[in-house]
């Protein structure tokens, strides 16, 4: 497959990359849109090294198609449309057992390297854990299915100023 790769300030470079398979709970995703966030643009512009290091695929904001699904996996099944849910938490700490999963301290995030170095979106195919997908509606394009992840964090916003 195709892949973004970020290889320094100014400079992605298109990279073959093996094609990945799903694991028993996991879903081959193959990527329609990708949203370029703020946090993609700092390390490009040389800000921000350590939250996306070379050599990383980035993109966290995706949506796309099933294309393969793990053998364990119930909810999806090939042809849906999925957003992804692209922070990756632990579901053990105290805020995750609170119901606020945002809040955990371990959590991933895809295309970064902050805490764990996790591959991101910019690319043709991405595996995501299944319980990290929303369907996607038909009326809804691929292109607006990338703001689930900025969305959620402008209505938090909202909220708290309310």
């Amino acid at each position: 497959m195709k892949a973004a790769v970020f290889t320094g300030p100014y400079e992605f470079k298109i990279c073959d990359r093996e094609k990945p398979k799903p694991g028993p709970k996991e879903v081959l995703i193959r990527i329609r849109a990708v949203g370029i966030c703020g946090s993609d643009i700092h390390p490009y512009m040389g800000d921000g090294i350590d939250r996306r290091e070379p050599g990383i695929i980035m993109g966290h904001e995706a949506s796309g198609d099933v294309e393969e699904v793990g053998s364990e996996v119930t909810k999806w099944k090939p042809g849906d449309r999925v957003a992804i849910n692209p922070q990756i938490n632990d579901e053990t700490c105290p805020m995750c057992k609170k119901g606020l999963p945002h809040l955990c301290d371990h959590s991933l995030l895809i295309g970064s390297s902050m805490r764990g170095f996790l591959d991101g979106a910019m690319c043709e195919y991405l595996i995501m854990h299944e319980k990290q997908l929303y369907h996607l509606p038909d009326e809804v394009s691929y292109d607006h299915g990338t703001f689930l992840d900025p969305l959620g964090n402008a209505i938090h916003l909202i909220n708290r100023g309310a």
